[in-house]
């Protein structure tokens, strides 16, 4: 008799439907119209991209501004760190030499 006659019924779930943007439609299948289009100001838009390709754009959402200045002074004060730390090393060399302390490394 099997599983069917002790209590377990069939049940059909529906056919999946998910979104397949590369199936091809059916012939029933219609393709849906496409929305018309804004106006276009082509004098706007080439103010828009003189002022973009100018860096002279008013608002405050581009990159910050004098980004090579600050970017050589961070690089300036991080070879002055560098030559700091190389100072102080050799200085806790020369003095555990002194001291005839091992050195650990």
């Amino acid at each position: 008799m099997g599983a069917l006659g002790r209590g377990v019924a069939r049940v059909s779930f529906p056919r999946i439907r998910s979104l397949d943007s590369s199936q091809t439609p059916h012939r029933v299948e219609r393709a849906g119209a496409a929305e018309p289009l804004g106006a276009v100001d082509p004098a706007a838009l080439a103010a828009a991209l003189a002022a973009m390709a100018t860096g002279t754009e008013d608002d405050d959402d581009g990159p910050p501004t004098g980004g090579r200045e600050q970017l050589a002074e961070l690089r300036l004060r991080l070879r002055q760190r560098e030559d700091d730390l190389a100072a102080a090393r050799a200085r806790v060399a020369e003095l555990e030499a002194g001291s005839g302390v091992a050195q650990e490394e």
